[in-house]
């Protein structure tokens, strides 16, 4: 399925030769950068004829032109077919943008046959269930708190947004009361208040906190019961991790499971993560790197291509988890301007079937995970833990 967007470009400075810049809109997604082997899809067209060769060395638009050009980073970097100033003629650009897939309403997701996503599938009511996910809940929270730099000290004050929170808001609800000054939630499909099913959890949850935590401020989890999600208990935004920058900034915390691997653009998600952040806002986010169809076989969607990945991706709602491996996005997030990226590995590939998996991949010439260092592919799963620096540079 291919989704584009339209653009006209009219504003443009020389830079050299033949070469000429465009200033691209904010919502066209960034192009390709140093370290990426991501491929941009913008295509560009003067007077309505399609230019190119895209993807052009900058030396060849600068020194040849004839309507080479370049979607580096967030510019656009062009020549006239003629080598002509470009001031009287019209260029716009088409781009196949994956946050486009974001906005797709009900009606075109079910011409097609893309799945219900999970959040909005109702909750169990069964008891054991209910404390059983309360029991999860708690834990998680316990994770961060541990992974933070001063524990618990680390979240008085401070405004904290989770990530793809899942079925409730069960683990942002439990930092609030363990401290932090104001809580949210964001995600693509984020979960409705169920009132059969999200005061029983709560009430579950405080109880089982009151245990653990005696100063614990659980009056939270009883406001929420009575009157739902409510934004003025818990900012919460529908909208995905990759769009987020454009609804809010100044975060103190930011913390994901198992959601990073959900995203459609994945260094986009990562820039966009570092613009909502707060300056020396601290991020934590465990990160799933297994083929979710079969967790016993946790590579073997590296071995599709990539529109039949594409096809997969997106008709499961990126339920099947990315292909991106934990060094890319380390270098993703080290390339959005993190100052600090730090990666903790908790889990890793079984050696046997590592080397067959790996045998089998080398068999795909045009596959390049067959060209990397069989170890790159070893960490299956792990925690990022992020630091925005003080001020932009």
């Amino acid at each position: 399925m291919s989704l584009s967007r339209i653009f006209d470009i009219s504003s443009f400075i020389h830079e050299q030769g033949y070469c000429w810049i465009a200033d691209l809109p904010v919502e066209v997604p960034l192009g390709e950068l140093e370290g990426s082997s991501k491929k941009s899809t913008l295509r560009l067209f003067e007077n309505g004829v399609e230019m190119g060769p895209s993807s052009a060395l900058h030396s060849q638009i600068r020194e040849i032109g004839l309507g080479a050009y370049s979607h580096w980073g967030k510019d656009l970097y062009f020549s006239s077919s003629n080598n002509t100033n470009p001031s009287k003629k019209k260029y716009q650009i088409t781009i196949e943008d994956p946050c486009l897939f974001l906005e797709v309403d009900s009606a075109i997701a079910s011409e097609n046959n893309i799945d219900t996503p999970i959040n909005y599938l109702q909750s169990s009511y069964d008891p054991s269930r209910i404390d059983s996910d309360a029991k999860y809940a708690i834990r998680i929270a316990d994770t961060y708190v541990t992974a933070l730099p001063e524990g618990r000290k680390s979240l008085y004050g401070k405004s904290v947004l989770e990530l793809g929170p899942g079925n409730s808001f069960a683990t942002v609800l439990i930092l609030k009361a363990l401290g932090a000054k104001s809580i949210g939630v964001a995600d693509r499909f984020l979960a409705k208040f169920d009132s059969l099913y999200h005061p029983v959890l709560y009430k579950k949850i405080a109880e089982l906190l009151k245990v653990k935590y005696a100063d614990a401020d659980l009056e939270i989890f009883y406001q929420v019961s009575d009157v739902g999600h409510a934004t003025n208990i818990v900012d919460s935004y529908e909208v995905p991790l990759e769009k987020l920058r454009e609804v809010i900034k100044n975060v103190d915390l930011t913390l994901s499971n198992a959601v990073l691997e959900h995203l459609y653009d994945p260094f986009a998600g990562a820039i966009s993560l570092y613009d909502i952040m707060a300056p020396y806002g601290i991020g934590l986010h465990q990160v799933d790197f297994r083929d979710h169809r079969d967790f016993s076989r946790p590579l073997e969607y590296l071995m599709l291509g990539d529109q039949e990945f594409k096809n997969l991706f997106y008709k499961c709602n990126g339920e099947c988890g990315g292909k991106t491996r934990p060094f890319q996005m380390s270098r993703m997030f080290s390339l959005a301007g993190f100052e600090k990226v730090d990666f903790y590995p908790n889990m890793f590939v079984d050696p046997t079937y590592l080397d067959d998996f790996f045998n089998r991949l080398k068999r795909l010439p045009w596959n390049l995970y067959g060209y990397f260092d069989k170890t790159l592919l070893m960490p299956i799963s792990g925690q990022f833990r992020l630091r925005k620096r003080f001020l932009d540079k």
